[in-house]
C-alpha cells in the first residue's frame, strides 16, 4: 500500500472528512449565517465603542477649554524688576515683550504645543484722582490705573492721538538699552495717557485735560490726556487684563460712589509712567491662552500633571517669571472635563459590555440550535466510526471559517462607522467564544446521540448520575456568576464616583451661575466621577442582569408548574396542553437566560439616556434658580420690577433678593464665610414651593443658625439667620462648600442697604414677562431654556445618549433573535406534538393556542421578568457610573416608557413564529399526521 493510500485510510479510520464539509455546512446555511451575523455585530460593537470614546474625548476637552475662555488662561504676574535709581526707563515696553516671549517659550516646553501667543500688559497700582481736578469729575472717590498693553491697530481715535514722550538721551551710545539717568531738579513733564470714551465721561476729561493723581504714599503724579479712543474689538485679548480701560467700574455703598478706571499708555509714555509712579508700584501681567483646536485628552493629562508644579515654582519657566506668581483656572476646567470623560467612558463601556455579553449568550444559544439540527448527521457519522476528536476538528474548521468571516465583516462595519485601531483583545475574546461554542455543542450532542460502546451499559443509574453532574455544574456556574457580580459591584463603586448631576450637567449651568470660571467649577461638581472603572466594574450591569436572569430561569419553571392545577380546572383541553408544552419544551434555561438578560439591559440602557436628560434638566434649574433670572447691581427698581412681573400671565412666582457671595461673618463657633441671601421670608418660601424638588437649597446642618455677625457696608451688623427657608443656590450649582445664610432683608438696614440684586421667576410665562417689561439698568437676563439648550448641545451628553439609543436598538434585536432561536429549537418537537394532537380532534386555532403557551415562557414571562429586573438594576449602577447622582435622578431616571419595549418585542417575535408555522402547516397530509401520531 502506498503512502498516499495509507494516509487516506488513516483519515477514514480517524473519521476526519473535510471533503464533504462544504455540503454539510450548506445544509445548515441559516444557523451558520446567523452565527456570522452575531459575530459581526458583537465585533463591530466592541470595536466602535473605544474608538468613539477616544474621538469624543478629544472633542469634549476642546469644548471645555473653548467654553472656559479667558478663565482657563495661564496668567503670570510679576514686578517689573526695575530699581528706583533714576529718571530714565527707555526700553521698558521692549523688556516686557521679551519677558512675555520667554514665559511663553518656557510654558510651551513644559506643557506642549497647546498655547497661543502671549498677551502682555504692565499696570500701575490705582492712583487717586483728585476731586475736581478735571472738569465735570463725579463726586466720590475715583481711582485711575495707568496700563500699557500692545494696542497698535486695535483702537480708533475719536480725538487726539497716541500718548507720546520724548526719548531720553543715549549717553553710552547703545540705543534701545535701558538707561538710568541721574536725577535732575526741575518740573517733571506729565505722563501722557489716552482714555476710552466711557472712561473719559466717567472722569469728566477730554483731550488736552490734565489729571492730578496721587500714589498710595501721597506723592503726586501728573498726567495729561493725549486722546480719546474707541476699541475696534472690545472682546480682543488685549483688554482681558484691563477691562477698566474700556468701561469704568462704578460701585455704590449707600450714598457714596466709588469709580475705578484705567488710562492707556503707549510704548513711549510707559517709561514716563514707571518713572513717575516708581517701579515698586508697577506690575507686569503675561496672559498665555490655550489653543482649543490643538487640545486633546492626552494633552489634558499632561497639563494636569505639569501645571501644579509650575504654579508652585514659576521661576522654573524662565527669567521672565522670576519672582512672579502663576494663576489659572485651567486645572479646574480640565479636572472637570476629565471627570466627565471618566463618567461617560464608564457608562459607554458598560453599555458595550452588556451588548457583548448578550451577543455571546446568543452565540451559545445558536450553537445549541445548530447542534440540534445536526443530530441525525452526527449520529450517522458516529455510526460510521467518526470519533469525537474528529468531529471536533471538522466542526472547529467550519467554525473558524464562519467566525472569521463574521470578524472581517464586523471590522469592516466598524471601520465604516468610526475608523481607528482594532481592539485585538476584545475581538479575540468574541471570536474565541464563537469558535469554541460551535464544535463543543455539536460534540456534546454527538455523545448523547449514539454511543454504541456504553449507552446501554450505563443504564438508569448512569443517567441519574449524569443529571446530577449537569445540575452540579449548573449550580457551580451560577454561584461563580453571583460572586463575579458582587466583585463587579464592589469594583464599580470603588472605581467610579457618583456624579452630582450626570454627564454634561455642569458646563453651561456653571456659566449661567457666574461666568466661565463658574462653569469650570460647576462642571467639576456636576460630573464628579473619579477614574473610569475597570472592565470588571463596567461589566456590573450585565453581570447583575445575568444574576437576575438566572434567578428568573430558576423561578419560571416553578411558576409554570403552579399553573398546572389551575389549568386542570378548565373544562377545555387547550390550557392543560399549553401548560404541558410549556413545561416540556418551553423552559430551557439558556433561552430564558438570554431573553431576560437582554430585556433587563434594554431598560438599563434606556435609563442611562434618561438619566443624562434628567441631569441636564436639574442642572438647568439649579443654574438659573427658576425659569428666568435677572441679575444686576443693587437697585430698588429690581424689587418693583419683580412685583410687576409677578402679575404677568404664566408667572407662578417672581421674587427679588439681595445675593452676596463670600461674606465674612462670625458666630459663637468662630469666623466663617457664607453666601448671603436677603429677602422677604414669605416670598422666599413661596419661591421654594414653586421650584421642582431638589432645586432650592435648605439650610445645611453646618450653616450658622441664630444670630450671626456679618461684615456689611464696612461695618459689623448682627442679623438672625432664618431656619428652614430654602432658596436657589447662590453659586448656580458650582458646588461651593460655603454655607448659605438666609436673612430678612429688613435686618440689613433699610431699603437702600438691602436693595435686591437678583430676581428669580418661575412659570412658563417667565421669559415672556421679562421680554415684555425689560429689567432696569444693565441687569442681565438668563433663561433656563437657553441654559438647557446649551447643555443639550454638549458633546459628551449627545454622544452618550446616542450610544444608549443604539444599545437599546441592538438589545431589542437580540431579544427578538433569542425568542426566534428558542422557538426554532423547539420547532420540530412542537410540530410533532401538534400533529399528534390533531389526530384526536385538535383544531388549527387550538393548536396555535397550545403553541403560544409553549412560547410564552420566553416571549412573555422572561421578557417581563427581565424588564422588572432592569428596573431593579438601574438605581444600583447609575450612581456609580456618574449618571444618577443628580436630584431627581436614581429611580426617577428609570425610563418607564422603555419597560414594555422588550415585552412587546418578545411577543412580536412569538407572533411571527406562530404565523410562519401556521402558514407552513396550513394543509396536513393524512400519512404525515398518522406517522407523527405513532
Amino acid at each position: 500500500m502506498t503512502g498516499r493510500h495509507r494516509t487516506r485510510a488513516g483519515r477514514r479510520r480517524a473519521g476526519v472528512d473535510l471533503a464533504t464539509l462544504p455540503r454539510r455546512s450548506a445544509a445548515q446555511a441559516g444557523p451558520l449565517a446567523l452565527v456570522a451575523v452575531l459575530v459581526a455585530l458583537v465585533v463591530a460593537l466592541a470595536a466602535v465603542v473605544p474608538r468613539a470614546v477616544a474621538r469624543v474625548s478629544d472633542d469634549a476637552v476642546r469644548t471645555a477649554v473653548a467654553r472656559a475662555g479667558a478663565a482657563g488662561d495661564l496668567v503670570l504676574t510679576t514686578t517689573t524688576a526695575f530699581t528706583e535709581t533714576g529718571r530714565g526707563y527707555d526700553g521698558v515696553a521692549e523688556v516686557s515683550r521679551d519677558a512675555a516671549a520667554d514665559v511663553a517659550t518656557g510654558l510651551d516646553a513644559r506643557l506642549g504645543a497647546v498655547l497661543r501667543p502671549p498677551v502682555v500688559s504692565t499696570a500701575t497700582s490705582p492712583l487717586a484722582l483728585a476731586v475736581g481736578a478735571a472738569a465735570g469729575a463725579p463726586r466720590g472717590e475715583t481711582d485711575l490705573r495707568l496700563v500699557w498693553t500692545p494696542a497698535e491697530g486695535a483702537v480708533a481715535w475719536v480725538s487726539g492721538g497716541e500718548p507720546q514722550f520724548p526719548p531720553a538721551p543715549d549717553l553710552d551710545g547703545d540705543a534701545g538699552d535701558l538707561v538710568l539717568l541721574p536725577a535732575e531738579p526741575g518740573p517733571v513733564a506729565p505722563v501722557q495717557v489716552a482714555l476710552s470714551e466711557p472712561v473719559a465721561r466717567a472722569v469728566g476729561a477730554s483731550t488736552g485735560d490734565a489729571l492730578h493723581l496721587a500714589a498710595a504714599d501721597g506723592s503726586p503724579v501728573e498726567a495729561m490726556v493725549s486722546g480719546v479712543f474707541r476699541p475696534l474689538d472690545p472682546g480682543a485679548s488685549a483688554w482681558h487684563d484691563a477691562p477698566d480701560l474700556l468701561e469704568p467700574r462704578v460701585s455704590r455703598v449707600g450714598p457714596a460712589t466709588s469709580t475705578l478706571a484705567a488710562a492707556l499708555l503707549s510704548d513711549a509714555s510707559l517709561a514716563a509712567a514707571v518713572e513717575a509712579v516708581g517701579p515698586r508700584d508697577v506690575r507686569r501681567t503675561v496672559r498665555v491662552p490655550f489653543a482649543p483646536a490643538g487640545f486633546g485628552a492626552a494633552d489634558a493629562g499632561r497639563v494636569l500633571a505639569e501645571l501644579p508644579r509650575l504654579q508652585a515654582s514659576p521661576g522654573t519657566i524662565g527669567w521672565g517669571a522670576q519672582g512672579g506668581s502663576l494663576h489659572s483656572g485651567a486645572v479646574g476646567v480640565l479636572r472637570g472635563a476629565v471627570a466627565e470623560l471618566a463618567s461617560a467612558r464608564a457608562a459607554a463601556t458598560a453599555l458595550a459590555v452588556g451588548g457583548v455579553a448578550v451577543g455571546a449568550l446568543l452565540l451559545v444559544l445558536t450553537a445549541g440550535l445548530l447542534a440540534q439540527r445536526r443530530t441525525g448527521e452526527l449520529a450517522a457519522r458516529r455510526t460510521r466510526g467518526a470519533t469525537l476528536p474528529a468531529l471536533a476538528a471538522e466542526l472547529g474548521t467550519e467554525a473558524v471559517l464562519v467566525v472569521g468571516a463574521g470578524v472581517v465583516a464586523g471590522l469592516l462595519l466598524a471601520g465604516a462607522v468610526v475608523p481607528g485601531p482594532v481592539p485585538v483583545a476584545a475581538v479575540l475574546a468574541v471570536a474565541g467564544v464563537a469558535v469554541l461554542a460551535l464544535p463543543l455543542a455539536a460534540v456534546r450532542r454527538a455523545r448523547g446521540a449514539v454511543d454504541p460502546g456504553g449507552a446501554r451499559a450505563r443504564g438508569a443509574a448512569g443517567v441519574r448520575g449524569g443529571l446530577r453532574d449537569v445540575g452540579a455544574r449548573r449550580v457551580a456556574a451560577e454561584v461563580a456568576l453571583v460572586a463575579l457580580a458582587a466583585g463587579a459591584v464592589v469594583a464599580l463603586r470603588a472605581g467610579g464616583g457618583a456624579g452630582a448631576a450626570g454627564v454634561g450637567g455642569g458646563g453651561a449651568a456653571g456659566e449661567a451661575g457666574g461666568g466661565a470660571a463658574a462653569a469650570a467649577g460647576a462642571r467639576a461638581g456636576l460630573a464628579d466621577a473619579a477614574a473610569a472603572p475597570d472592565l470588571l466594574g463596567a461589566a456590573a450591569p450585565a453581570l447583575l442582569a445575568g444574576v437576575g436572569a438566572v434567578l428568573a430561569a430558576r423561578l419560571l419553571p416553578a411558576l409554570v408548574r403552579r399553573l398546572g392545577p389551575l389549568a386542570e380546572r378548565s373544562r377545555r383541553a387547550v390550557p392543560v396542553l399549553a401548560v404541558a408544552r410549556a413545561r416540556s419544551d418551553g423552559l430551557a434555561p439558556l433561552p430564558l437566560l438570554a431573553v431576560a438578560t437582554a430585556a433587563a439591559l434594554v431598560v438599563v440602557a434606556a435609563s442611562s439616556a434618561a438619566a443624562v436628560r434628567d441631569g441636564q434638566e436639574t442642572a438647568s434649574w439649579v443654574a438659573v434658580g427658576g425659569d428666568a433670572r435677572v441679575t444686576g447691581e443693587p437697585d430698588p427698581a429690581l424689587g418693583a420690577a419683580a412685583r410687576s412681573w409677578a402679575d404677568a400671565p404664566g408667572v407662578t412666582a417672581a421674587v427679588a433678593a439681595r445675593v452676596v457671595r463670600d461674606v465674612p461673618g462670625r458666630t459663637t463657633d468662630g469666623a466663617v464665610r457664607v453666601d448671603l441671601v436677603a429677602g422677604d421670608p414669605a416670598e422666599l418660601a413661596a419661591l421654594a414651593r414653586a421650584l421642582p424638588p431638589g432645586v432650592a437649597v435648605p439650610a445645611q446642618p453646618d450653616a450658622p443658625a441664630g444670630e450671626v455677625e456679618l461684615r456689611w457696608d464696612g461695618a459689623d451688623r448682627t442679623v438672625r439667620a432664618l431656619a428652614g427657608v430654602a432658596v436657589p443656590p447662590p453659586s448656580g450649582g458650582q458646588g461651593d462648600a460655603r454655607p448659605v445664610v438666609v436673612v430678612d432683608a429688613a435686618e440689613l438696614g433699610g431699603a437702600e442697604a438691602a436693595a435686591p440684586t437678583t430676581v428669580w421667576l418661575v412659570g412658563p410665562g417667565a421669559g415672556a414677562a421679562v421680554d415684555g417689561a425689560p429689567p432696569p439698568g444693565l441687569a442681565e437676563v438668563t433663561t433656563r431654556a437657553a441654559v438647557l439648550a446649551e447643555l443639550r448641545s454638549d458633546v459628551l451628553p449627545r454622544a452618550l445618549v446616542g450610544a444608549a439609543a443604539g444599545s437599546v436598538a441592538l438589545l431589542l434585536a437580540f431579544v427578538v433573535l433569542a425568542v426566534l432561536v428558542a422557538a426554532a429549537a423547539g420547532g420540530p418537537g412542537r410540530g410533532r406534538a401538534l400533529d399528534t394532537l390533531r389526530t384526536v380532534g385538535l383544531t388549527d386555532r387550538e393548536a396555535r393556542r397550545v403553541a403560544a403557551g409553549e412560547l410564552a415562557p420566553a416571549a412573555l414571562l422572561a421578557t417581563a421578568a427581565g424588564a422588572a429586573l432592569g428596573c431593579a438594576v438601574t438605581p444600583v449602577v447609575l450612581g456609580p457610573l456618574g449618571l444618577g447622582g443628580a436630584p431627581g435622578a436614581g429611580t426617577g431616571s428609570i425610563a418607564w416608557a422603555a419597560v414594555p419595549a422588550p415585552v412587546v418585542a418578545g411577543l412580536a417575535a412569538a407572533a411571527v413564529v406562530l404565523l410562519a408555522e401556521h402558514a407552513r402547516r396550513r394543509t396536513h397530509r393524512l400519512g404525515e399526521v398518522l406517522r407523527a401520531a405513532g
